[in-house]
């Protein structure tokens, strides 16, 4: 349901945008003037939305390829990034009618969730960027708890190797 809100949407804008410019050449308008002034909103509206389709795309192709043993945790992150963008572009889902209202609604709940599950697996999928334990300068990331056991106004105060 996610992707073909992502093609549903990405459709209507397409629609929009040459019905726009169809109707203004009719009209003898500029183009330049109708694709910069009328419809510069639904254009970057419509590059967005086929940014992240195409971000879909690829982790649909690598869903369908990776190791059995990952499928759960990437289905997770697909969900939370496609619900999360969704979110972003609800003006867009709201204007072209593409959820009802109670959908609407449901969208952060679902988000919440999404979190949750994400977070729960958060370890795993930052070790498996692969980064060394030595780059990482990032107090916080090594023990959030010690790190904020005090105010340390954001400072480095003690040595990342006895977090």
């Amino acid at each position: 349901m996610l992707y073909r809100l992502f093609v549903a949407l990405e459709k209507k804008l397409v629609a929009e945008i040459s019905q726009s410019l169809q109707n203004s050449m009719i009209e003898g308008k500029s183009i330049y003037k109708v694709w910069m002034y009328k419809e510069s909103e639904n254009i970057q509206a419509l590059a967005i939305t086929y940014g992240h389709r195409v971000i879909l795309d690829q982790c649909i192709k690598s869903l369908s390829s990776c190791d059995s043993t990952l499928v759960e945790v990437l289905t997770s992150v697909y969900r939370l990034y496609a619900q999360a963008t969704i979110q972003d572009l609800i003006k867009e889902v709201v204007y072209f009618n593409l959820l009802s209202p109670k959908r609407i609604l449901e969208l952060k709940t679902l988000v919440n969730m999404s979190v949750k599950r994400v977070s729960d697996k958060s370890d795993m999928l930052i070790k498996g960027f692969g980064i060394p334990e030595d780059i990482v300068q990032v107090p916080i990331v090594h023990d959030w708890a010690k790190y904020n056991e005090f105010d340390n106004q954001g400072e480095v105060k003690i040595p990342l190797s006895k977090l």
